[in-house]
């Protein structure tokens, strides 16, 4: 995945579905058209449900990685 810099950066680290994909929601809406939201979360399916999430919204899944057992995931908001 190429660097990305992130507009908004949620920590939903310690939360479990469906709470980071809420917490992702309400912070995405605050965004621009284009901007990028970076969610970390320790949920195991996090970026699974983050790339099916995005399939039903506007918004791109722009990929995900693993550091030390906190999922690193990169959105970006689509138009609304």
């Amino acid at each position: 995945m190429a660097a990305v810099t992130p507009k908004i950066v949620l920590d939903a680290t310690g939360e479990e579905c469906p709470v980071p994909i809420e917490m992702a929601a309400k912070n995405i809406q605050t965004m621009a058209t284009g901007e990028i939201l970076r969610v970390l979360s320790t949920d195991p399916v996090s970026p699974i449900d983050f790339e099916a999430w995005c399939m039903r919204q506007p918004h791109d899944f722009l990929g995900s990685r693993e550091i030390d057992g906190v999922w690193e995931i990169h959105l970006r908001k689509g138009p609304v």
